[in-house]
């Protein structure tokens, strides 16, 4: 766990790395009395932008979803790479851009993949738009795009495709619109924007009446800056900025708003993702960067244009600070009189309403006291830039650092040693359940690190959507269909309510948990006689709900198989490797008949017997079958998916080809 926590910190810190080294490298801007000369953005503006995106609110509100903060924390290095393809041209720098995005691709999150992929795709048709001439065709914004997403497939093919194909197997592979707007950010929740604590935004302590979401808290100084820098910078990047962070608060809107279910319908990819309000993630990283353009604007000698602007912007800031002031003051504190005669839970909810936008008050003052400061020469600019970047950590740590905090050790429901000695201690194959409302006390994954194999596996959002089908009919644990998963033990607590005719008590020394031995579960895998043949998968399903069907003497295979006689002369399955990823098995065959395995069918698995290979048919609607003869056979399954081993090829051939390009490119560039 430590380890898991430190992978999380190191990601918080790439994510603003990345962002310091994009917003120092991004664009040169001219010096205005020396044409001739660049100049880079500030360390101080720099250090204010990379500050604010690490912070925001989607890396605050999934600091423990480590591949999703893993995953987003590369955008910056590559919209730094991409961006610059743009500006020069240069394909090399769209090529390291695909890098970076197949890198990022590799952590494990498709729906920030699909976002920094939607991310370069508005930047490209944004350049299309602002471009002044025609570009020739290898120069060309499509051209930088196709050659960055080539390479990012490319580089993550050995991961994608496999995920690729696993997830048209998954409940996700069919939602409908309303399960891929769940979690969307209701118009209502934009308050956070300003005040995130308004509706509470710890989970322990949310009560507004929609789900609890990210709404893209970035600290309210960086708000200011990134209005100055819209008003101050017509600079086509600001131009960009502003128009992605619209388009990405539109689509965190969901079911709220139109743009969504249009990129739901018309781009794929989207229509399997949920929690649109995740969308404030770019958002986040365009107010980010548009913070520190305005911040390096104010810490710049201003043109005349720009003094004219920001002396009206000094005039209306106290404006500002008491309209809003005078408007919050007396609702909140007539909310909180108001409340005191109310329910306990109430009040609290109104005055952590009211102290959220108090603070948002003190920190709009301290902002805009910023830029009073710089209005009137008060401090030097240096000095102003410090005290910038320090006022953007307060206001994100203040508001942040409490969020979702653990008051308990997060490893105590892996700690069950004597439970864990005597499940090892059984030699026989066999898997244990644990849904029994008991996740409180055994961790669901409690199997995955000492060895011990689960009815269900590794909790997994991308659940696959047959075998969630057949536990959710299955009926109860008293059926057949729930003794064919080899559930030999369940893990309930000193209450749990089980069919006392099958379950008996096998353990009770754990303190917090009991484990029950179910005297009917199937072995592993075992031998039929007689065979169902299903037209369809459809089919298959109805048939091994039919009262009389016993999955301990029939097996309904799909296109295919056959009736077989059964026998009673003796018949033997010895299981003597099990691995993630082979099953080797000692089988001994008195007539025709077919090796049932209760492991879920899926591609890639192939089955040889004697070394020859044997079709390996779906069985019982979602596991595995072999045909025998009579007969004493060595049977092997093997797991090599036709995926895996393109992605493989694919990831290969690209990263040879990038050491190649970089080879020739570096002996062009030694040879001038």
């Amino acid at each position: 766990y430590p380890v898991m926590e430190l992978l999380a910190v190191l990601h918080f810190f790439l994510a603003g790395a990345f962002m310091y080294l994009c917003l120092r490298s991004l664009e040169r801007r001219v010096v205005r009395r020396d044409p001739l000369s660049l100049q880079k953005m500030s360390r101080l503006a720099a250090l204010g932008g990379a500050v604010a995106f690490m912070f925001s609110d989607l890396f605050i509100t999934h600091f423990g979803n480590l591949n999703m903060i893993a995953a987003a924390a590369w955008l910056p290095l590559i919209f730094l790479f991409y961006h610059r393809a743009m500006l020069e041209h240069r394909l090399s720098r769209a090529a390291w851009a695909g890098l970076f995005f197949g890198i990022a691709t590799l952590a494990g999150h498709i729906q920030i993949t699909l976002f920094i992929a939607l991310a370069l795709t508005l930047h490209t048709a944004y350049q299309i738009y602002a471009a002044p001439s025609p570009i020739s065709n290898l120069q060309s914004p499509i051209s930088n795009l196709v050659l960055t997403t080539a390479v990012a497939l490319g580089v993550s093919a050995l991961v994608l495709l496999p995920s690729y194909e696993m997830a048209s197997h998954t409940l996700r592979a069919a939602l409908d619109y309303g399960q891929a707007s769940q979690y969307s950010l209701a118009p209502g929740q934009l308050i956070g924007l300003l005040a995130p604590n308004f509706f509470g935004r710890d989970p322990s302590h949310h009560w507004s009446p929609w789900e609890r979401v990210e709404v893209g808290y970035i600290g309210i100084l960086p708000l200011v800056l990134a209005l100055l820098a819209v008003l101050l910078r017509r600079e086509n990047l600001v131009r960009f900025l502003l128009g992605l962070a619209v388009v990405s608060l539109l689509l965190s809107l969901g079911g709220y708003g139109i743009l969504h279910g249009w990129l739901y319908r018309w781009v794929p990819g989207f229509e399997g993702l949920r929690a649109p309000a995740r969308f404030v993630y770019l958002m986040d990283f365009a107010l980010a960067m548009l913070a520190a353009l305005g911040l390096d604007a104010l810490l710049r000698p201003l043109e005349p244009g720009q003094r004219a602007i920001y002396r009206r912007l000094l005039k209306m800031a106290p404006w500002v600070v008491v309209g809003t002031a005078l408007l919050a003051a007396p609702f909140g504190y007539f909310a909180i009189l108001d409340a005191q005669s109310k329910d306990a839970l109430v009040f609290w909810r109104v005055s952590m309403a009211v102290d959220s936008v108090a603070l948002f008050l003190l920190f709009l003052t301290a902002s805009l006291a910023i830029l009073w400061m710089r209005g009137y020469r008060w401090v030097r600019r240096n000095t102003l830039g410090l005290l910038a970047v320090g006022l953007i950590a307060v206001d994100l740590a203040s508001t942040g650092a409490y969020v979702d905090l653990g008051h308990q050790d997060p490893t105590v429901g892996f700690h069950h040693p004597a439970a864990v000695e005597f499940l090892k201690a059984d030699s026989d194959d066999y898997r244990i359940d644990t849904r029994t409302d008991v996740w409180e006390l055994w961790q669901p994954d409690l199997s995955l690190l000492y060895g011990l194999h689960d009815v269900w596996g590794v909790v997994n959002p991308l659940t696959l959507a047959d075998y969630n089908r057949y536990w959710e009919h299955m009926g109860s644990r008293s059926s057949p269909l729930y003794d064919f998963l080899n559930a030999k033990y369940v893990v309930g607590s000193k209450g749990v309510d089980l069919d006392w005719e099958k379950f008996v008590p096998a353990f009770d020394g754990d303190p917090g948990v009991n484990i029950y031995l179910n005297t009917r579960a199937f072995p592993r895998a075992f031998l039929v006689h007689q065979a169902l043949t299903a037209a369809d998968h459809e089919e298959a399903f109805d048939l091994i709900h039919q009262p009389d069907f016993d999955p301990a003497t029939v097996v309904v295979l799909e296109g295919g198989g056959g009736k077989v006689l059964p026998t009673d002369e003796t018949e033997t399955v010895n299981i003597l490797s099990y691995q993630p990823n082979e099953i080797l098995l000692d089988v001994t065959v008195a007539a025709p008949g077919y090796l049932v395995l209760s492991e879920v069918y899926y591609p890639g698995w192939r089955a040889y017997v004697d070394g020859r290979e044997e079709v390996v048919w779906r069985a019982n609607y979602t596991f595995r079958a072999i045909h025998l003869e009579p007969g004493s056979h060595r049977v092997r399954l093997l797991f090599v998916p036709l995926a895996w081993k393109v992605g493989l090829g694919v990831s290969l051939a690209t990263w040879l080809g990038l050491i190649g390009w970089g080879l020739l490119s570096m002996r062009r560039s030694n040879s001038k």
